[in-house]
């Protein structure tokens, strides 16, 4: 049995929920690598003080900014996303998605894509949303629960994406 075709507007919050999370977990690592550095470099610094007053300093400055940065990355995150969203018209535009044998196609007023279910290495469930990802761990496809019109397309969509993907990761928020 097939899914009846889906359609939807993805809204501004279900969006951001998944590539805010997606970049917060690469920003947690630069994060980590930058509060090393810094804390290294203020140590550095100190021991520096007393040897190399000039060297202490660029420690010290260096530490500082690395460790200042960290205070400013989730403000950030959340404003580079919805100006991706704002800049992007097939975002915010009414879709339409349906599943075939071979491939997913989606249709909007601005374009029609058509994708190979092996273009999606696995398929995220995330609170309300489902999300097809690459293999890179990028967002190929978002498709909130709410575009289907009854309980049983959920379990015949989460089946025929489970026999593609494997079976449907999900993921807490």
């Amino acid at each position: 049995m097939a899914v009846s075709t889906l359609r939807f507007v993805l809204t501004e919050e279900e969006f951001i929920a998944v590539t805010g999370e997606l970049a917060a977990a690469k920003l947690r690592a630069v994060a980590t690598r930058a509060l090393v550095l810094g804390i290294a470099n203020v140590v550095g610094g100190a021991l520096l003080l007393s040897i190399a007053p000039v060297l202490a300093g660029i420690c010290f400055g260096i530490g500082g900014v690395l460790l200042l940065t960290l205070a400013f990355i989730p403000g950030r995150r959340r404003q580079s996303m919805q100006r991706l969203w704002q800049s992007e018209d097939l975002l915010r535009s009414e879709k339409s998605v349906s599943f075939g044998d071979d491939e997913i196609v989606l249709v909007s007023d601005l374009q029609t894509i058509h994708r190979k279910w092996q273009m999606a290495a696995s398929l995220r469930r995330r609170g309300e949303l489902y999300v097809f990802m690459t293999e890179a761990s990028r967002p190929l496809l978002i498709v909130p629960r709410r575009a289907f019109a009854t309980p049983e397309d959920v379990t015949t969509f989460e089946g025929m994406a489970s026999m593609r993907l494997g079976a449907v990761e999900v993921v807490q928020e």
